[in-house]
């Protein structure tokens, strides 16, 4: 039996969901020498389903942004994962500065400021 030609080259099949999945957000390594602009990387675990790597916390004459995973084409930089909707982004972007900020209190918070909120209980 022959098979059917497909008619489309990019067929796309999509599930309706007016849900955000599950957001996990991991700071992997911080970029503590304050040469370079960029400040950390994490990964994302979307929904317990898929992980994103090497999303970038950096820094710029406009403040603190999220850069995500990109290669280098002929027409400049090209993001391998981004949020589809303004709202995704936004939250992507605010979990992933707040795990930058909570990363960089427990490195930089002394010994005996925790000894002494432990005594204050």
């Amino acid at each position: 039996m022959a098979r059917k030609p497909k008619t489309q080259s990019n067929e796309t099949v999509a599930k309706e969901s007016k849900a955000t999945p599950e957001l996990e957000v991991r700071i992997n390594k911080l970029y503590e020498d304050g040469t370079s602009s960029i400040k950390a990387v994490a990964s994302i675990n979307i929904g317990n389903a898929f992980a994103v790597h090497g999303v970038k916390v950096m820094e710029s004459a406009k403040g603190m942004f999220v850069s995500m995973p990109n290669f280098k084409g002929k027409d400049g930089y090209k993001d391998i994962f981004h949020p589809i909707t303004k709202e995704s982004r936004e939250q992507l972007y605010q979990m992933v500065l707040e795990a930058y900020e909570n990363k960089l209190s427990q490195v930089y918070e002394p010994e005996d400021s925790q000894s002494e909120e432990m005594k204050m209980e």
